[in-house]
């Protein structure tokens, strides 16, 4: 099997179980060489993931997987939530950060722009960041990237 079509049913099993368990699949990575395979699993939920929903569907994971053990001749499997490393993909991820700094890039008219604020506002079509000295309103599709800044 093409190591695309196996990451492929390695999602569809992901997915399957993630929305069994009420949880957003963010990403199925498949690392490593035929022996010594890493299968990451990145998950969350509106409220934050809990160590208790990671460890329930790693086991259901592990049981799926064993079932088609023939497509994996070893594997070790990660199943962790997103942290704030990574950019925000999904609305929900924007409300549940409202009242932190975010960075933001975006496009306006053609230019790549930079904005850091507080997360004031989200609607279904835009964000509101606000600086101390401006706010900015940011429409969701123009945006290429934003990440939480931890505060220190």
């Amino acid at each position: 099997m093409a190591m695309n079509a196996l990451e492929e049913q390695i999602n569809q099993i992901s997915r399957s179980l993630c929305e069994r368990n009420g949880l957003y699949l963010i990403e199925t990575e498949l690392l490593g060489g035929k022996n010594n395979r890493l299968i990451r699993v990145v998950v969350d939920t509106e409220p934050g993931i809990t160590l208790a929903e990671t460890t329930l569907l790693t086991r259901q994971l592990n049981d799926e997987l064993e079932n088609k053990q023939e497509l994996l001749d070893g594997y070790r499997l990660e199943v962790t939530s997103p942290g704030l490393h990574r950019p925000l993909q999904y609305i929900w991820q924007y409300r549940r950060n409202v009242g932190r700094k975010l960075w933001v890039v975006y496009e306006m008219e053609g230019e790549r722009c930079e904005f850091t604020g507080e997360l004031v506002h989200v609607s279904p079509a835009n964000i509101i960041l606000k600086s101390k000295t401006k706010e900015k309103n940011i429409p969701l599709e123009s945006i290429q990237t934003a990440k939480v800044q931890l505060q220190w």
